[in-house]
């Protein structure tokens, strides 16, 4: 409320201790009754005829040779029923000094001795000392119960108060006066202040009836009762005023039945309204202590631009010593509070709502909400909504320039927080929008109270990214921790940098997809012991987010685990360094950096690349590089890099690349593993090495050439090494292909062409026989061949040789040569067919 209009409440109060005057009136009338006695008696003295008539009748009382009494009527009968009519009748008091105090006149007067009551009729006129005059057409005084009335209206005139009602009751035995219909008066009183003239000040009252006991020093106007000043107004079907006990000052006032209290001044309105409105008033200072408004409660101030509204099922207001100056504001059950500035609006509500003013610069210091407190802002005409939910709510304000503005905002207990995104504007893009929740929140302005500067957050603090109105979709989705300090950019309280510590978890998203869909591999959510992300002032959305303290990395059914991270929004890259390792349901993937490209969904692993492929959980048969679920165990391939598309499961290893399973050895400068090792490309110095399970030998059929006896009878179990620059695999056709200076290596043997294909058995697991073509030759054992092309059967090792002449050198035999033949690593047997 405004400072100045609870002055004026207090002054145009204090003018109904008027209704004393009525008081003074019937204290008159009483003083009249006793000496209107004491001229019946004067008359009885006269005689037996002056009793029955007397004409221009005159009475008078002497004090100390003084004249203090004069009572004159220009006819007095009396019946013989024992009644006293006087006409013309007119009485003085005097002062000592001689001068006229107080008059009373009436055209008719009656008396009746027996029944006690006396009847003043026609133009009833009273005139007291300091200038009040009452009059009514009739009066009526009951002698023996001292009460007095009129059923018509009486008029009051004095120099404080004027004004009329119908029907007026006193009892002097109760000390009661009643005016009983059509309550009207106007009270003036003369203000001045400390260093300025007098001013007139005038109250109007207005009210069906009037009650009032001058033992209880109580006062109640009832029925569509109203006081109004030039600059305030109270109504109420009922307005009550309880007097201090010299009856000089008011103690209390109270109004009810859709009570309403309305100050205004050039610059603003305020009113007070509700059920019942209480004017406490300190018995020691005399000055206004506190107002409360019960039932409905309503708090209403507007000034220039600037207004507000405060409900709830009651408000009370409490005033500084001797009343100038308001301390608190606070309304409970249901409390709602909203405000009005320029284009900006807020609104606050809450079971419990305390507001503190300064007692020096009257200006707001702090606003408090408790239970289910709610706060909703719309920073200007057309913005959106933010919206801030908690168990208390607390506004700390400063003052700067003669206005509050605020210095802190304070919440605790489930808090909600709900940023809404923002259309793009001067020279800004469209800016997510942003949701915290938590247990505690505060956030501190800047000294110039125009923006947020920084905060802090504890207690399950979980801030969650909204989409801005331009679509995008932010990448980072939420950030959780178990406190965090914010920093905002200067102006428009835009996040600018978020520092988290403890259980931090930030869930991460791609750019929604044209069709609306999400896949597993574009979200994945990140954990560690420490967060520092900084925000863009351009569109809100995260720039750099840091994490360390036993990272952990998660996206459907892949981990990652390293010492700490960082993501990069203008690559849209998540680097993670420290040890880094990745896993997913058959990999194993560690390295010294790991950097996750989102964009095109690429993971990259860099430096003492160390990959082990498990055996798949449902198996597809195994290959030669990778096993089988059977067998149990891992396949391990070292690097320097590893590339890894998360869309079509490609992944690429370079640099020195070593890959080690149970029955194989694979090197290379590159390996390429597609299609979830279906296929697999080798490139740049390759080397693979092949474990052979020994196997009986088989004989040949065909012409002999040589001696008979066989050259060796056990089983070959060497293994198989291949030297070529580029090997291809291919499940399908259960098929590896080795290209270019392609070496074979096995035992003693040795073979050397432009390419090799190895054909597998049903498993994938073991090289059944190889097509060898392109500057084929062969040794083994001393012997040579040379061809076009030839067949190796590896289980009998067997050679089916073609060329255009085929040759083959034996120590023993010599040199043969035929169109195809045939020989045996592990025997000497040598089949020469001519056509």
């Amino acid at each position: 409320m405004h400072l100045r209009s609870v002055r004026l409440l207090q002054r145009g109060l204090g003018v109904l201790i008027a209704v004393v005057l009525l008081w003074v009136v019937a204290d008159y009338l009483l003083t009249w009754r006793n000496r209107i006695r004491a001229v019946r008696e004067s008359a009885r003295i006269l005689g037996s005829e002056m009793i029955r008539s007397a004409e221009d009748l005159e009475y008078s009382e002497n004090e100390n040779g003084k004249l203090r009494f004069k009572i004159h009527a220009s006819k007095l009968l009396e019946t013989r029923q024992g009644k006293n009519f006087l006409e013309g009748i007119e009485a003085f008091d005097f002062n000592p000094d001689g001068s006229q105090r107080n008059r009373i006149q009436s055209r008719r007067a009656e008396y009746d001795r027996e029944a006690g009551h006396a009847l003043f009729v026609g133009d009833v006129q009273i005139q007291m000392a300091g200038g009040i005059e009452l009059r009514t057409s009739s009066l009526h005084y009951d002698l023996r119960d001292n009460r007095g009335w009129t059923d018509d209206t009486m008029h009051l005139t004095s120099p404080q108060a004027s004004g009329s009602a119908r029907g007026v009751r006193y009892d002097y035995a109760r000390r009661i006066l009643e005016l009983q219909g059509d309550v009207d008066l106007e009270l003036v009183r003369k203000a001045q202040g400390p260093a300025s003239p007098a001013v007139e000040e005038r109250s109007h009252i207005v009210s069906d009836l009037l009650y009032y006991s001058e033992a209880d020093r109580f006062a109640v106007f009832r029925g569509n009762a109203r006081l109004q000043s030039a600059n305030a107004y109270l109504s109420g079907r009922e307005i009550e005023v309880r007097l201090s006990e010299d009856r000089r000052h008011l103690s209390s006032l109270m109004s009810a039945g859709d009570a309403e209290y309305r100050s205004s001044q050039p610059d603003s309105v305020e009113v007070l309204a509700g059920d019942r409105l209480d004017f406490v008033i300190s018995p020691l200072q005399r000055s206004l202590e506190r107002i409360m408004v019960n039932g409905n409660a309503r708090f209403d101030s507007e000034r220039g631009n600037d207004k507000f509204r405060l409900k709830g099922a009651q408000i009370q207001l409490v005033l500084g010593p001797g009343g100038g100056s308001l301390e608190k504001i606070s309304s409970l059950a249901g409390a709602e509070f909203e405000s009005w500035r320029g284009g900006s609006n807020t609104a606050i509500s809450g079971e419990e709502l305390e507001a503190d003013f300064s007692r020096q610069t009257r200006r707001l210091q702090s606003l408090s909400v408790r239970r289910n407190a709610q706060m909703a802002l719309r920073p200007g005409a057309g913005q959106p909504v933010d919206e801030l939910r908690a168990d208390r709510i607390r506004f700390e304000f400063v003052e700067i320039e003669g206005e509050s503005r605020p210095r802190r905002l304070q919440a605790e207990g489930c808090v909600r927080w709900i940023s809404a995104p923002r259309e793009a504007e001067g020279g800004k893009a469209s800016a997510s929008g942003r949701m915290l929740a938590a247990e505690r929140m505060e956030m501190r302005y800047l000294p110039s109270g125009e923006s947020l500067e920084e905060g802090d957050a504890s207690g399950n603090v979980r801030i969650t990214l909204l989409a801005s109105p331009a679509d995008t979709r932010p990448p980072v989705r939420s950030l959780e921790a178990e406190q965090v300090k914010f920093a905002f950019h200067q102006g428009g309280n835009r996040l600018r940098s978020l520092d988290g510590e403890g259980k931090v978890r930030v869930v991460y998203q791609a750019a929604v997809r044209p069709q609306g869909e999400t896949s597993a591999a574009e979200a994945f959510e990140t954990h560690s012991q420490r967060l520092l992300a900084t925000f863009r002032e351009s569109d809100g959305a995260a720039e750099e987010v840091r994490q360390s303290g036993g990272f952990f990395y998660r996206d459907g059914n892949r981990t990652a685990r390293s010492g700490e991270s960082s993501y990069e929004a203008r690559t849209e890259t998540l680097v993670m360094t420290g040890s880094p390792e990745v896993v997913d349901t058959t990999t194993r993937t560690a390295g010294t950096i790991l950097e996750y490209q989102l964009r095109d969904k690429i993971i990259t692993v860099r430096k003492d690349v160390r990959s082990v492929f498990f055996p798949a959980p449902h198996g597809n048969g195994g290959t030669p590089f990778l096993a089988s679920s059977g067998t149990g165990a891992p396949t391990v391939v070292t690097a320097q890099r590893m590339l890894y598309w998360t869309e079509t499961s490609r992944v690429e290893y370079s640099g020195g690349v070593s890959m080690l399973s149970e029955e194989s050895q694979l090197r290379a400068q590159r390996i390429e593993i597609l299609d979830s090792g279906n296929e697999l490309a080798a490139d740049g110095g390759v080397f693979h090495r092949i474990e052979r399970r020994s196997e009986a030998p088989e004989s040949g059929r065909g012409e002999s050439h040589g001696t008979a006896a066989s050259r060796d009878s056990r089983k070959d179990a060497s293994p198989l090494v291949i030297r070529c620059r580029k090997l291809r695999y291919e499940k399908a056709r259960n098929m590896i292909g080795y290209e270019q200076d392609v070496a074979l290596e096995s035992g003693d043997l040795r073979l050397w062409s432009e390419r090799l294909d190895a054909m597998l058995d049903e498993d994938a697991g073991r090289i059944e026989w190889a097509k060898a073509s392109g500057r084929l030759r062969i040794k083994q054992s001393g012997r040579e061949a040379r061809g076009e092309q030839a067949d190796y059967f590896l289980a009998p090792g067997k050679f089916v040789v073609v060329g255009n002449p085929a040759e083959i050198t034996d120590p023993v035999r010599g040199k043969s040569a035929a169109r195809r033949l045939t020989f045996f690593s592990l025997d000497d047997r040598i089949l020469l067919e001519k056509s």
